[in-house]
């Protein structure tokens, strides 16, 4: 929706931003006023909960869930450093022993806030847990009206692969939708008519017939 707005630009424009936001107009095609509003919601978002210019993952579900699913996520990822740290000491004591350190979860089927956690991930390019300016267009960029739909089935794929390993399993696209529905309480559908979905899909897109939908 966003695409489709008309907007003015920012009275002050910046020449350094209007330089970076030409290069990166090139490489995924907005305008440069498409730009400068995307600049105006980042820096709303970025500077909501902690003011240091980068979208934090509280901060990106406060956006787009609420206040409430930013609490969740700060639970979340407080408990997860604490679990990264539970793994990291048992290593540190099974180093010494035969018994392996239990590896570190990839995802969690659990968590309240899956959704929130993938879309999040897959702007990440960076994968150090905050959204800059370049990756914020560059992953809203996908959502485009002119995007390429190969782009668009690209982005899709990377955000059910939860293990990723390549390939999507009834129970990643089960996890994902639930959490879908949970962020969202005007969809309601229960257990078999998710189920349903998921089965529906898999007749369609498992095209090799290997219980995994591949890119």
């Amino acid at each position: 929706e966003l695409f489709r707005r008309s907007r003015p630009p920012l009275k002050k424009k910046n020449p350094n931003l209007l330089f970076r936001s030409l290069s990166l107009n090139q490489k995924i095609k907005v305008s440069i006023d498409e730009v400068y509003a995307l600049q105006e919601l980042f820096e709303t978002v970025s500077n909501s909960l902690v003011a240091d210019g980068l979208i934090h993952k509280h901060e990106w579900a406060a956006a787009l869930m609420g206040p409430s699913a930013a609490a969740a996520v700060a639970a979340e990822e407080a408990e997860r450093k604490r679990d990264a740290e539970r793994v990291a000491s048992s290593a540190a004591a099974s180093s010494s022993s035969s018994t392996p350190a239990p590896p570190p979860m990839i995802y969690s089927s659990s968590s309240s806030s899956l959704f929130v956690d993938r879309v999040f991930a897959a702007f990440d390019a960076a994968q150090n847990s905050v959204l800059d300016f370049p990756e914020f267009v560059r992953g809203l960029s996908v959502f485009h009206p002119r995007a390429p739909s190969k782009e668009k089935a690209e982005f899709a794929f990377r955000l059910y692969d939860l293990g990723k390993t390549g390939a999507i399993e009834r129970k990643e696209l089960r996890d994902l939708l639930r959490a879908a529905l949970s962020d969202n309480p005007g969809l309601r559908l229960s257990d078999a008519d998710v189920d349903a979905v998921v089965e529906a899909t898999f007749e369609e897109a498992d095209t090799a017939g290997d219980g995994v939908i591949h890119p």
